[in-house]
């Protein structure tokens, strides 16, 4: 395991090892992935490819899809699981058809798992490092989601290669742990000390309990939405994030940034952009299910308030 300033300093020293121009890393679409921890690809004249997820199944996408999208330069195959922002958990059929497919196009496996201890209902993420046999994969993790600690920044990236196909990249990505800036020298040391402690307390009563109180909040969030003509939402089974669609989009709203600019102008709510998080995010926003009820409340009160308005204009 090697330890990084927080799991976006982990995926930066994995470009760094990974890419070289031309190379290309297949990503569900929509994902967290192929905006912010993509932004500075130009930088190695590397490309995100996006794969399509199926809204009306759970956002799942079909191994005959990923396969279509391989092409020669593809090099890793990346899976955010549960996923940012639809709220996605994909099961251990789904990884293990991942994992068929990294093998047999000799595609390194990257999978983003900060949320994988935050699933709901009683069901289960497993880590594609667990069933990964001996595909080569790099687990990417940290403290800031299920320890709700985000100012600690504090990652790691847990290294998977049993039969050595891919020794010179982990080699690699070692070395770049060393580098000035980078890795364990970049976190405090009474971080690395309130980390330890943390961790050698798991499993936490205190994560139980966030689980239980985040499912109530999504379970609010989705009963209220269902209640506000013009919005819907697939149920998130993990994760943070509800990624509601605005069925009025584009009949009112020629997109999902210019109703995000209404409902910002007109009731002073701000959520995020479902296109920024691939073109499959077209029409929809992520909300958060941290806020308390009453703010919850607050908030989608406006935004029925905005729907209503401009479906009577």
């Amino acid at each position: 395991m090697l330890i990084t300033s927080g799991a976006a300093n982990a995926l930066f020293v994995l470009h760094f090892s990974l890419l070289d121009p031309g190379d290309e890393v297949l990503a569900l679409d929509p994902s967290h992935y192929l905006g912010a921890p993509t932004s500075y690809w130009t930088c190695f004249e590397a490309e995100a490819l996006p794969c399509p997820t199926k809204e009306e199944l759970g956002w799942q996408a079909g191994p005959e899809d990923l396969r279509s999208r391989i092409t020669e330069n593809t090099k890793a195959l990346f899976i955010n699981n549960p996923n940012n922002p639809t709220g996605a958990v994909y099961d251990d059929r789904f990884l293990r058809e991942v994992v068929d497919i990294a093998g047999e196009y000799g595609l390194l496996l990257v999978g983003d798992e900060i949320y994988g201890l935050i699933v709901f209902d009683g069901k289960k993420s497993s880590s594609l490092g667990s069933i990964a046999g001996d595909v080569p994969s790099v687990i990417l993790n940290g403290i800031s989601k299920v320890f709700m600690r985000p100012g600690w920044r504090l990652g790691y990236m847990c290294l998977h290669d049993p039969a050595e196909k891919a020794a010179d990249l982990m080699r690699t990505i070692k070395n770049a742990t060393n580098a000035y800036g980078l890795a364990t020298r970049s976190v405090p040391t009474p971080i690395l000390a309130a980390s330890t402690h943390a961790f050698e307390k798991a499993p936490l009563p205190e994560s139980t309990e966030l689980v239980l109180e985040l499912q109530k909040r999504r379970d609010y969030i989705l009963d209220r939405i269902d209640e506000i003509e013009g919005l819907s939402c697939q149920k998130p089974a993990g994760a943070l994030y509800a990624f509601p669609k605005v069925d009025l989009i584009p009949w009112i709203w020629r997109d999902d940034r210019e109703f995000l600019m209404d409902l910002l102008r007109e009731e002073q709510v701000l959520f995020n952009e479902g296109s920024s998080y691939g073109e499959h995010g077209f029409g929809h926003f992520r909300t958060l299910l941290m806020p308390e009820i009453s703010t919850q409340e607050e908030i989608f009160n406006r935004a029925e308030d905005l729907l209503r308005k401009h479906k009577v204009n």
